[in-house]
């Protein structure tokens, strides 16, 4: 069971990527039956900063409004300058073929100003490919990528939201990804994909954070 919830996993991790997002993560209640677990949670991304250079602030995945959907926040902060992050996501989305792990194709369709739209496979075990075409639309004054899912082609029901790229000192960036999606998957318990979702999106921000890392220059 917990195979099959990877694999669907797997397929919405690599949907994300391929979006290339957001409202910030929702803060933790304010109770004292939380305050020392969020003192816990808060000590280990600090000390993953400082050993890793980038931490996992928050991930929650939980039901949307949307029946089907699972709603997707997340939030982390890594040691590299906000342009260098923000240069790995609009350049990954406005590049011929996208590197992010899990996409099997990436075709550009069009480049229209900051509109960007483009068709993606995701290879994905077991299951049938997810094929889909994004739409998104880069704003480099803000520094927040948004996407949406393009109906008409493709396996996957719906994606959509956006990254949003922080400055939070010369090289301290708060990433905050938010999405609503349906990759299509049937006969999955959400509460497994749930489950799969929550240390797939990490990996994610792992990633981006070794190639905004090979993008800043050293002293």
């Amino acid at each position: 069971m917990r195979r099959a919830g990877a694999i669907a996993a797997m397929a919405i991790a690599a949907c994300i990527a391929a979006a290339g997002v957001c409202a910030a993560a929702a803060p933790d209640a304010d109770s004292a039956a939380h305050a020392d677990a969020a003192a816990r949670r808060a000590a280990r991304a600090d000390a993953d900063l400082a050993k890793e250079g980038w931490c996992i602030d928050s991930v929650r995945v939980s039901g949307a409004d949307e029946p089907g959907f699972r709603a997707v926040r997340a939030s982390a902060r890594m040691a590299v300058p906000a342009s260098s992050v923000w240069g790995v996501l609009s350049g990954s989305v406005r590049s011929e073929h996208e590197t992010w792990p899990g996409i099997k194709e990436s075709i550009l369709e069009s480049v229209s100003g900051d509109t960007i739209t483009k068709r993606y496979v995701v290879a994905v075990p077991v299951f049938k490919d997810r094929r889909y075409r994004l739409k998104t639309v880069c704003n480099a004054s803000v520094m927040q990528a948004v996407f949406w899912s393009v109906p008409g082609y493709g396996n996957v029901r719906g994606i959509h939201g956006s990254w949003t790229v922080t400055a939070l000192a010369d090289s301290l960036t708060r990433v905050d990804y938010a999405a609503h999606i349906d990759p299509g998957m049937k006969l999955v318990p959400g509460f497994i994909v749930s489950w799969a979702t929550k240390r797939a999106v990490p990996r994610l921000f792992g990633y981006i954070h070794d190639r905004a890392a090979h993008r800043t220059p050293t002293n």
